[in-house]
This record gives structure tokens, sequence and C-alpha cells, in this order.
């Protein structure tokens, strides 16, 4: 099939922060057209755990001085972090080293909302692109032992950077680049909005095509409900 070239259209905040979620066409139209249980493709950080305050931390305490506020560009040089993205690389394995991974916090109620997802019978698999400068299992045992930590159910878990190769019903991402992907694929995605991504969910240019995939959230709550909708069907 093909589909729109997605270009980037923006306005004011307030037409999207204050607005409800359409829960009326979540899962119609697309690849899912009658109940199931569905394979959920969950991303972490920026989802569940709150990478950008962690990362935050381990930067100040190491002397550096970070902007205010959230990051305003998914890439940290160009939101004035560091200087470069090979300097990004190099304070995040650092970080990662320090316990990064480990020590990030939830994001909201992320563990209750998840618990609700998975006992309407979901099959909720971590996949993340985390690593740590080629060790990836420091990071790997972090991710582990956070998820347990926090008290994060899943059915399974992957380190893949190309989330496309796992098929899932529904992508949970907050990557701008990747919810671009996954819906040019066609795939069902929630993203949770960030200072960096807000463009997208303020864009007005979304097709009807892309209104049946693609579902921008303000919270886990909002997430929980559009699963609640589903299960109603």
């Amino acid at each position: 099939m093909q589909v729109e070239n997605i270009t980037e259209m923006e306005h004011p905040r307030s037409r999207f922060h204050h607005r409800g979620i359409n829960t009326a066409t979540f899962f119609r139209g697309g690849s899912i057209n009658m109940k199931k249980n569905l394979d959920i493709i969950l991303d972490l950080d920026g989802v569940v755990f709150n990478y950008e305050a962690g990362l935050r931390r381990k930067l100040e305490a190491a002397g550096r001085t970070i902007p205010e506020g959230p990051a305003v560009h998914w890439s940290l040089a160009k939101s004035g972090w560091v200087v470069t993205e090979e300097e990004f690389f190099e304070v995040h394995n650092e970080a990662v080293r320090n316990g990064l991974y480990y020590e990030s916090e939830v994001i909201g109620n992320a563990s209750e909302a998840l618990w609700k997802i998975f006992n309407m019978g979901h099959n909720i698999h971590v996949v993340t692109a985390r690593f740590a400068g080629g060790n990836h299992t420091t990071a790997q045992i972090q991710t582990a032992k956070s998820l347990e930590k926090n008290n994060i159910p899943y059915s399974s878990i992957s380190y893949l950077e190309n989330k496309l190769l796992f098929h899932g019903d529904v992508y949970i991402d907050d990557s701008p680049l990747n919810v671009e992907k996954f819906l040019k694929a066609g795939r069902k995605t929630i993203m949770p909005i960030h200072k960096y991504n807000e463009h997208l969910a303020a864009r007005q240019a979304w097709s009807a095509y892309y209104r049946q995939l693609f579902f921008p959230v303000n919270s886990w709550d909002e997430t929980v409900s559009l699963f609640a909708e589903y299960e109603s069907k």
C-alpha cells in the first residue's frame, strides 16, 4: 500500500495538550479487524522510565551545566546538553556504567497501568535499543533489574534498534524517528507526548489513514483507556 509522505506542520501547544484522546477510532482499520489478545511492542526510555531526568542528574553530578527545562529536540546535542553526537555517546556510556538504567525513575503510574493492560490478556514485549558503548551486558543487567525493582510486567524482552523487525499489533514509543517509521509501515502507534516529539502530536496534516494509526497521549491513564475501549467492543 502506498502511503503519503509525512510532512511537519505545527500549531499552538494548547491545541493538543488539553484535548481528550479519541478512543473511538482505536484499533479500527489497519491490520486489526477483530478482538484478540494484542502483541504490544513497548519502548522503555521516555515511555516507562524517565531517561532524561536520570541522565541530567548524572551529568550535573559530574559538574556539567545542563539547560533548564525539558530537552527540546530528540538530539541532546541539538538541545544544548552536549556539543556533538559523539560527545553524547561518551557521556551516555559513562552514565550507564554508573548505573543510569538501574536508577532511572518510572514515569507516572507506568507500573499500575501496564499491569492493567497485561491483566486484560495482552502480551507486552519490551523492545529497546539500550546500549552502553559495546558493553551490552551492563545495559541488559541493569534493565532486567530495574524492570523487576519497579514491578514492570512483560512477556519478553529484546534489544533491537530496528523495532519493525519485531512485528506487533501496537507500538508504544516516544522517539519521533521511530513513530514516523511505524506509521509509514502501517503500524498502530501510541506516543507519549514530550517536548521533543510534540510537533507530531500537533500536526494538522494527518490523513484519515494516519489518524486511525496514531494516538498521542499525555499520560499512562490515557493509554489504559485506549485498551479499555478496545476491550469493551
